[in-house]
């Protein structure tokens, strides 16, 4: 029950700082500027390119050197926001790190007996050493859940002006990797759930060895428990 509760307090407040921060960020640096000047910038580089061909009757000198101007500033913006960009994505991560890891410890304060018994130290020193830290990580994909779609539906119309229905199957083909991603994100989440009940019982162990050390080393059990650590780091 404690753990049900622990981890719904976590995620309540992941969503909090998400939903406190995350347009916060989108309003200071303009995230969805990046991904117009990714999407200008080969357009602008196919009119230069169209501009040297030797089929070109539409492109003038001036506009070639207008659409010079365009690949140049589209480079440049890029440069100049991706970096705030990623230094507000970053704050943001961090914030919600430090309020969980904050959660998590006046939780721990708070808990019963019969919740201290079910909950060793192993598996609140993972929680603040190893899960927290998967925001600093996972934030930096946030804005691709909805500005992958609108790319993806811009950059197709765009292809599908150039070459036709190829675009289309081209896409199509991308597209049906997301169910084999959805299959291996799962297992992912699988084999990581394992890994965490794992590291939980390896730190309990070890907490438990380092707490009695003087009695094992009185009754010379060192060789024994030695073989218990190897065996719970394989």
């Amino acid at each position: 029950m404690a753990k049900a509760n622990l981890a719904r307090d976590v995620a309540a407040v992941a969503r909090g700082e998400t939903l406190s921060c995350l347009w916060e960020g989108v309003d200071r640096v303009k995230c969805y500027w990046l991904a117009l000047m990714r999407a200008s910038q080969p357009l602008f580089l196919g009119r230069l390119i169209q501009y040297f061909s030797p089929s070109n009757e539409n492109i003038t000198l001036e506009q070639a050197y207008l659409y010079a101007l365009g690949v140049i500033l589209c480079s440049t913006i890029n440069v100049f926001a991706i970096h705030p960009y990623m230094m507000a994505i970053f704050h943001m991560g961090m914030k919600i790190r430090v309020a969980c890891c904050s959660l998590i410890y006046r939780k721990s304060l708070r808990l019963s007996k019969t919740a201290l018994g079910q909950t060793t130290a192993g598996q609140v020193v993972n929680l603040l050493s190893n899960d927290v830290s998967r925001f600093d990580i996972c934030v930096i994909f946030i804005h691709y859940l909805w500005l992958g779609p609108l790319e993806t539906v811009v950059a197709t119309y765009f292809m599908w002006n150039e070459v036709g229905v190829s675009a289309v199957i081209g896409v199509a083909a991308l597209l049906m990797f997301i169910p084999l991603q959805a299959y291996l994100g799962k297992k992912t989440s699988d084999l990581r759930m394992r890994t965490a009940i794992r590291t939980d019982e390896r730190v309990r162990l070890m907490n438990e060895i380092i707490s009695g050390i003087q009695v094992i080393k009185m009754y010379t059990w060192e060789t024994p428990f030695n073989k218990l650590v190897e065996l719970a780091r394989k």
